[in-house]
């Protein structure tokens, strides 16, 4: 006996000869993979034979392709942030927030310790009859302070990294890796 198909159905009628959920086939109507003759009527042949074609091009229901983007996506983001990691640790480049928050405690106390320099020479300054050695008193102290702002090393920079990100900062977790399939 041949079966017989109406040329138009609704989409709980065509959800079941699919053998989808209805709110799929909708979803399916607006991504352009099935044939609408109305709102909530679809050509019945036609849409058969576009589903078929869409699952015979590798399509798994619906979203996958966008799923499949979402994923490469999220896959090449823990990528580039497992990379940029990496060479943060080998020194070939910098995590800016942890550089600024360096710099900002250097500025901190050397605007401290120059502040701290009249205090501290006021009484040899004063002290002091040669005008030559009151001007190197003053040079020394504040090279001193000048000194110990200059550099920031790649341990202070890891150190406030590993403050920042924890103990594993640029050492990328197992479940950050996405599955083989």
């Amino acid at each position: 006996m041949k079966a017989v198909l109406k040329p138009l159905c609704s989409d709980i009628e065509l959800a079941e000869l699919l053998g989808l959920s209805d709110r799929h086939v909708r979803r399916l109507a607006k991504e352009g993979v099935l044939v609408t003759a109305g709102k909530g009527v679809f050509d019945t042949l036609k849409s058969l034979r576009a589903y078929i074609e869409f699952k015979s091009n590798g399509a798994s229901g619906g979203s996958s392709d966008e799923h499949e983007k979402a994923k490469t996506r999220l896959t090449l983001a823990k990528a580039s942030k497992a990379e940029a990691e990496t060479e943060m640790f080998q020194g070939k480049l910098a995590d800016v927030d942890a550089l600024l928050a360096l710099w900002a405690d250097r500025w901190g106390r050397t605007s401290t310790k120059l502040l701290s320099i009249p205090t501290a020479l006021a009484g040899p300054l004063g002290s002091e009859p040669n005008i030559a050695k009151r001007q190197q008193m003053m040079e020394n102290e504040i090279t001193i302070a000048l000194n110990e702002s200059a550099a920031i090393d790649q341990t202070e920079l890891i150190s406030a990294s590993l403050a920042r990100y924890g103990k594993n900062a640029g050492t990328p977790a197992e479940e950050d890796a996405e599955p083989m399939e």
